[in-house]
């Protein structure tokens, strides 16, 4: 159980929080999202960087490991949520703005290059990260300050850098879309496709089709499913059951299974523990209900399952990281106006396993993320955007560590914050 790791993380930390075994401790620090607790923030002191100590509230460790000052970036946070901050083996992390932070020593030890997209790791080669360029996919060694292109694409004039470049599936296939040439005056053409650097492409691209205006729209994000059967496309536009709009699958052979939602919602991929993938997205309220709804749904051909996970009151923000592949575990985050429901203003790890009447989740910290402080101040006297100090609590490989970011409060700058939970 993953409660039991959130206790045993304790002896590592120097000041005494829950994790005694009692029954109070147990209450307040692992309060299912059942509980109508609101769990006060403890420990207001923003911590020093590199110190560890055990969160206040919760008990995990908890480790400042970058710094807006020292590393000269007012936002010294990873990418986001549904991005794969660390390396292939858990010693680094890749900042925003491309840079490499070692965790050992909390140092900068590289910087990704410009392209057309952010840069994604590699789940093999700890030095190595892959982006878009133009219409090729290519790589860079930070390590060596190597930079190769990996593929060419000339059938189109770019690659579909506003999808994204996300994590290939456990076989390394990557899902793509690439834009033809077009005349002057003339809306181009637009397709989706998978590509796999040791594999012949079998399947026919699927043709994006124009919508009622006549544009033909991108993919918000596009991402090969984590077995490799398909792909998963997320659209702007919504209308239930209506081609190219909410969050649809494909087959492998490009053929379009389902719909899997019929709106664009906070989603990600996960890959169970038993190899199966799945769709977990946080649904917005019904009408006349004030909870949101974290659902699982298949991604397979043959089985259209989903299930509810749990039930949350949070006010909004609210954002999920499911990229910890083989592990049933998810990570969420939840801003609040005033934090005034269990889980907003908190990050907390969640069970694929878990069901609304039995939710399976650990809160883990009160995160110290506040967009006011950055809303309160002129553009000129705090030049933040108000999303940049959100925490994007995300997971780590093993599902064992998160990684958030917090301006603490009152701060225009925002750093990194990692979780270890093991």
């Amino acid at each position: 159980m993953l409660g039991s790791y959130v206790f045993a993380a304790l002896a590592a930390c120097a000041v005494q929080a829950c994790g005694d075994g009692s029954q109070d401790n147990l209450e307040r620090c692992v309060a299912t999202v059942s509980s109508t607790a609101v769990v006060p923030v403890q420990g207001n002191d923003r911590p020093t960087l590199g110190s560890e100590i055990a969160e206040p509230s919760f008990g995990p460790c908890v480790q400042r490991v970058s710094d807006h000052a020292g590393h000269n970036e007012p936002m010294a946070v990873h990418a986001g949520a549904r991005a794969q901050a660390f390396n292939a083996d858990g010693t680094a992390v890749l900042l925003r703005n491309g840079q490499v932070l070692r965790l050992s020593d909390r140092k900068l030890v590289g910087q990704m290059p410009a392209a057309d997209t952010a840069w994604v790791w590699s789940n093999d080669v700890a030095t190595q990260a892959f982006a878009i360029s133009g219409n090729h996919i290519d790589s860079f060694d930070f390590a060596t300050q190597t930079r190769a292109t990996v593929a060419m694409f000339p059938r189109y004039e770019r690659l579909l850098s506003e999808s994204g470049l996300w994590l290939p599936s456990h076989d390394g296939t990557w899902a793509l879309g690439g834009q033809l040439a077009a005349p002057p005056g003339q809306e181009a053409e637009k397709e989706l496709f998978l590509w796999n650097p040791k594999q012949t492409p079998t399947a026919e691209p699927v043709k994006v089709a124009a919508d009622l205006v006549g544009n033909i729209p991108s993919p918000r994000w596009l991402q090969t499913s984590p077995n490799g059967n398909g792909f998963v496309a997320a659209w702007s536009s919504s209308g239930l059951n209506v081609p190219f709009s909410g969050v649809e699958l494909y087959g492998t052979q490009g053929v379009r299974v389902r719909q899997l939602r019929p709106t664009f919602e906070i989603c990600d991929l996960s890959l169970d523990s038993k190899a199966s993938a799945w769709l977990v997205c946080a649904q917005p309220p019904a009408a006349g209900d004030s909870s949101i709804v974290v659902t699982k749904h298949a991604l397979d051909d043959a089985n259209p399952k989903s299930q509810a996970l749990l039930a949350v009151s949070v006010e909004h923000n609210i954002e999920l990281s499911c990229v910890a592949r083989g592990t049933d575990t998810c990570v969420l985050s939840a801003v609040g106006a005033n934090n005034s429901t269990p889980l907003s203003g908190e990050v907390t790890a969640f069970s694929l396993d878990s069901r609304p009447t039995q939710p399976l989740l650990w809160r883990l910290a009160h995160h110290h993320s506040s967009t006011a402080a950055i809303t309160s101040h002129s553009q000129i006297d705090c030049p933040l955007e108000a999303s940049a100090v959100l925490p994007h609590a995300t997971i780590d490989r093993s599902g064992k560590r998160v990684l958030f970011g917090s301006n603490w409060a009152t701060n225009c700058f925002a750093e990194l914050y990692l979780i270890d939970f093991r």
